[in-house]
C-alpha cells in the first residue's frame, strides 16, 4: 500500500509540475501583451518603466544608423504581429480549460518556443522604438489584426486565467506538502526515500511562501519537475539533511510568535490552520 502512495505522490507531483508550466507560459505571454499594447498605442508616447528596455539591445544595434534601426524595428514589429495571430489558438484553448475547471493542456514544443519567441521580439519591438526616439525618430502605432480594445480585453481575461492558475497550483502545493508528511511517517520506506521525501516537501512549502506572498510564478525557488524523488541529487538532500532544516512537523509544533500574535497569521500559522481543517478545506479558502 506505501508504494501505491508513493506511486499516487509522484504521478500528483507531475501533473502539478504540467499545471505549472501551464501558468508560467500563460503569465509570460500576458507580459508579452503588455507590450503589444504599447506598439499599438496611438500616442507612442511609453511610460517610464520600459526604458531599461534599451538596455537589452546589443551594441551592434546601437551602433546602427537611424535609418537601418528603423529596418529592423519595422521587421520586428512585423514578427511580433505574426506571432501574435499565430499563438491566439492555443490561448484560445488553455483559457477555455480553465474556465471549465479543466487543467489545461502543456503547450506543445512549437507553441511553446513560439511563446519564447514572442516575448522577445515583442520586447525588443518596444525597445526598438524607445531607441529612435531617443535619436528624434517617431514611428506610427503597430496596425495589428486585431483592434486596441481587444487587447486590452484579451489582458484583462488573461489577468483572470493567471489568479485561477494561481490559486489552483496553491491549492495542489499545499495538498502535496500534507501527502508528503502521511509518507514521512511510514517508516517501512527506505531512508534514502524518506530523506528525498523531506527534501521535495521543504522545497514545495518555500514555493508555496514565495506564491503567497506575491511572487512570479515564473521565478519559483525550485522547480517542480525536479522534484521527481528518484532524481534529485543525492548531495542535494544531504546537505538538506546535514543543515537541519526545519520540516512541516518542526513548524507545526513550534508555538507562535509574539510577532505572529500581533501582527495577523503568518505562512506558518496559515500552514497550521489549513493542517486542522477539513480535508475538503482549500488552500484558497484560508483567510
Amino acid at each position: 500500500m506505501v508504494d501505491q502512495q508513493l506511486s499516487d505522490f509522484e504521478h500528483k507531483r507531475e501533473l502539478l509540475a504540467s499545471l505549472i508550466r501551464v501558468a508560467q507560459d500563460l503569465h509570460g505571454h500576458t507580459n508579452a501583451l503588455h507590450d503589444v499594447q504599447l506598439l499599438a498605442k496611438p500616442s507612442q508616447k511609453f511610460p517610464a518603466r520600459v526604458n531599461r528596455y534599451k538596455a537589452d539591445l546589443s551594441p551592434a544595434t546601437q551602433e546602427m544608423s537611424d535609418a537601418q534601426v528603423k529596418s529592423r524595428s519595422q521587421r520586428y514589429d512585423s514578427q511580433t504581429a505574426h506571432l501574435l495571430d499565430a499563438l491566439l489558438e492555443f490561448i484560445d484553448i488553455a483559457q477555455h480549460q480553465v474556465t471549465i475547471d479543466e487543467d489545461p493542456s502543456e503547450f506543445s514544443e512549437e507553441a511553446r518556443l513560439q511563446l519564447d519567441e514572442f516575448r522577445e521580439v515583442s520586447h525588443t519591438a518596444v525597445a526598438l522604438r524607445i531607441f529612435l526616439q531617443d535619436l528624434g525618430v517617431y514611428l506610427p502605432a503597430v496596425k495589428f489584426s486585431f483592434p486596441q480594445e481587444w487587447i486590452g480585453e484579451q489582458i484583462e481575461t488573461l489577468n483572470h486565467t493567471n489568479h485561477s492558475l494561481r490559486d489552483k497550483s496553491k491549492d495542489r502545493m499545499a495538498e502535496l506538502i500534507l501527502e508528503a508528511e502521511e509518507l514521512l511517517v511510514r517508516k517501512e520506506l527506505p531512508q534514502g526515500t524518506l530523506d528525498a521525501l523531506a527534501y521535495a516537501q521543504h522545497a514545495m512549502m518555500i514555493d508555496l511562501e514565495f506564491l503567497e506572498h506575491g511572487g512570479n510564478i515564473e521565478k519559483l525557488p525550485y522547480a517542480f519537475e525536479e522534484l521527481e524523488l528518484s532524481a534529485i541529487p543525492e548531495s542535494t538532500v544531504r546537505t538538506f539533511i546535514d543543515n537541519n532544516i526545519p520540516t512541516l512537523d518542526n513548524i507545526v509544533k513550534e508555538p507562535p510568535t509574539e510577532e505572529v500574535q500581533h501582527s495577523g497569521r503568518s505562512f506558518n500559522s496559515k500552514l497550521k490552520l489549513w493542517l486542522n481543517t477539513s480535508w475538503k478545506t482549500k488552500w484558497r479558502d484560508i483567510d
